[in-house]
């Protein structure tokens, strides 16, 4: 797992004491590099400034937690089921040819479920009585490897409205994703990861505490909602496909960066339209992102060419920041 998906973890899970995002970053980190000095992780894997990237829990540790806790129970099929009345905080590895556990009983008190291991079939129905039953959970993550077979399609049922109490969701593996507009209901979700995913919902900006935003692999994906220009706490979106020829109603369009000043880290933005609208461009203030490391653009017209006197146009129009490295394709 990589470091900073741990911290997340812990922040969601509220672990952390602190209610400010940088606050409880930071005592994140502090405790990460605490535990690694005490040998509670091993397997490091590093940046070339070395620094930690990824690590995982050490073998020693693993294996006492086992020994201390039962995480779910096998049924005659060794396939993994959620019974537990007691366990709160649950990781299941699953085989080739396992289907994610229909049998799933008494889980009410499950805050977080994990799941890793090869790709295998995740049903609506399996994934109905899960939101049924933990209703409490406040983290959801699916980490599923590709076996070499055809993307498994996973759909999302309207009853994920179920889990108010939900921080964090994460579907990142080799299928195919269904998101419900019904996934809005959850106001309290901070953190997004999705994998494949056809369609984002139309009323995103009612995530009003989201934070984080990946879509990664999402070629099906036609555009981006217009209410991401809306969450205003937003701080990490990798990647968006925004109009760059209009203030569309319905569509995400550049200009919608306007208010997104907390945004950081790397953006890759794909840039659509039929020409380029001028006052559209401005409206991004992107001298405004004081926290974007990179910003990668593909900016995509209808006949393809893009002139030098459009280039150097855009480029004076979009503003940015000199310190911020552009890559224009």
């Amino acid at each position: 797992m990589s470091r900073n998906e741990l911290v997340l973890h812990w922040k969601v899970q509220g672990f952390l004491n602190f209610d400010d995002d940088l606050k409880s970053e930071m005592e994140g980190e502090e405790h990460f590099y605490y535990l690694v000095g005490h040998s509670f992780f091993q397997d490091f894997a590093k940046d070339t400034s070395g620094n930690i990237v990824s690590c995982k829990m050490h073998d020693l540790i693993h294996d006492f937690l086992r020994f201390m806790t039962k995480e779910f129970d096998l049924d005659e099929n060794s396939s993994p089921c959620l019974v537990s009345k007691t366990t709160r905080h649950s990781s299941i590895t699953m085989e080739q040819g396992n289907n994610f556990p229909t049998c799933i009983n008494g889980v009410k008190k499950l805050r977080t479920l994990v799941v890793t291991g090869q790709s295998c079939d995740v049903t609506g129905e399996s994934l109905k009585k899960l939101f049924n039953e933990a209703k409490c959970l406040r983290l959801l993550d699916f980490q599923l490897t590709n076996t070499g077979e055809t993307s498994k399609e996973i759909q999302l049922p309207d009853e994920i409205c179920n889990l108010i109490h939900l921080r964090y969701l994460s579907f990142h593996g080799h299928h195919t994703l269904t998101l419900p507009e019904s996934i809005c209901e959850v106001r309290n979700l901070q953190y997004l990861n999705l994998r494949g995913c056809k369609k984002l919902p139309d009323e995103i900006e009612k995530l009003i505490n989201l934070k984080y935003l990946y879509t990664y692999a999402c070629s099906d994906l036609k555009y981006y909602p217009k209410g991401i220009g809306r969450l205003t706490g937003l701080k990490r979106l990798n990647t968006a496909i925004a109009r760059v020829d209009c203030n569309h109603a319905r569509m995400f369009s550049v200009g919608d960066l306007e208010n997104l000043d907390l945004l950081s880290g790397d953006v890759y933005l794909v840039l659509r339209g039929n020409w380029i609208n001028r006052e559209e461009v401005e409206r991004a203030k992107l001298h405004k992102k004081i926290h974007v490391t990179n910003l990668y653009m593909v900016l995509r017209t209808m006949n393809g060419e893009i002139s030098q006197q459009l280039y150097d146009d855009f480029i004076q129009a979009l503003n940015p920041r000199p310190t911020v490295p552009m890559l224009l394709l």
